[in-house]
């Protein structure tokens, strides 16, 4: 900007001074350049500020150089329309950068927000599959801790099996992410496998009864089935952890437009009357709610007729048509 400020001035004397030697007042519309410019790129006090000192100069041009200049008032008005013009023509320019700048940042506040999302949606999703197995290393040892040999050593073998399998599925998660999502099907023999170790190591019953959804049919499949895996596990989790439950159901079925996710427990219940989420929900809870929200959908927490909580997700989609088989 000081560069332009000193090339415009320079512009503008070097003008006067070339109509002065060749005394001739025409030259003197060369003046309009370094208006332009000047109008443009400077700021707008000191644009007015130029085109004022340029009609001083047309005033006082005949009596620096005693060249008289004709219908110098025609001029001056020339001059000021041409400069006024400029200004107008500056705004709209100063305008349309500012609008260009301020999609520049939004596009880049875009960015950030989607990045942030992104690592909110891995850690949570790091709880949901690492979660279920520090819990089963957890219960593992604290039955140890209260039977004789050799069923102490069953358990601590129990343990360690789910650290390493905790430790593999943590690994296996980190290069599905890098390489791109899991399938539907993958997650789903994800939540089966999930269930069958906490029928193994926990010794609680889980039911299972998942209808056969066609995802060849849904938009977004790999992330729907994700949700209901992920949401299938964090409540186990939360039913063995908080709830003390020794039996879960999970429940999974498909109506014309939405997919329902029921998952009961028979424990001693963790929550209000209030079917809604507390505003202390842990981490687990939140994450179950921005995963089922970012499809529009709506997850409740009721008491269950197992006498525990039940957790029902609700996921809208679209159907064409899908036969229901319970296997």
């Amino acid at each position: 900007m000081r560069t332009l400020r000193k090339g415009i001035y320079a512009e503008t004397v070097l003008i006067v001074v070339l109509a002065g030697l060749y005394r001739h007042e025409e030259i003197l519309y060369l003046l309009f350049s370094p208006m332009l410019r000047s109008c443009v790129h400077l700021p707008l006090r000191e644009s007015c500020g130029l085109i004022v000192s340029m009609e001083g100069i047309l005033l006082a041009f005949d009596e620096w150089f005693s060249v008289p200049i004709e219908n110098s008032w025609g001029q001056m008005v020339i001059t000021a329309l041409v400069g006024s013009y400029a200004l107008f023509f500056s705004e709209l320019y100063k305008h349309k950068e500012r609008l260009r700048r301020m999609v520049t940042v939004s596009d880049f506040e875009k960015e950030v927000y989607a990045a942030e999302q992104e690592r909110i949606r891995v850690a949570g999703e790091l709880h949901d599959l690492t979660g279920q197995f520090w819990i089963a290393v957890v219960r593992a040892l604290d039955v140890a801790l209260h039977v004789e040999e050799p069923q102490r050593q069953e358990f601590i073998s129990k343990a360690r099996k789910a650290a390493l399998d905790g430790l593999n599925q943590m690994r296996e998660s980190l290069s599905v992410w890098h390489n791109g999502r899991k399938t539907p099907s993958q997650w789903m023999n994800f939540l089966e496998d999930s269930v069958s170790r906490f029928r193994d190591i926990m010794n609680i019953e889980v039911e299972l009864k998942l209808a056969k959804v066609n995802w060849s049919r849904l938009g977004m499949a790999s992330e729907v089935a994700e949700a209901i895996a992920r949401i299938s596990i964090e409540s186990m989790t939360n039913a063995v952890r908080h709830g003390k439950s020794t039996r879960i159901s999970i429940l999974l079925d498909v109506g014309n437009d939405a997919l329902l996710l029921k998952v009961s427990d028979n424990g001693i219940g963790t929550i209000s009357d209030s079917p809604q989420p507390s505003s202390t929900a842990g981490i687990g809870t939140k994450t179950m709610e921005n995963v089922v929200q970012q499809f529009g959908g709506e997850i409740k927490r009721t008491k269950s007729q197992m006498g525990g909580t039940m957790i029902e997700a609700f996921i809208p989609m679209r159907f064409n048509s899908t036969q229901l088989e319970f296997c």
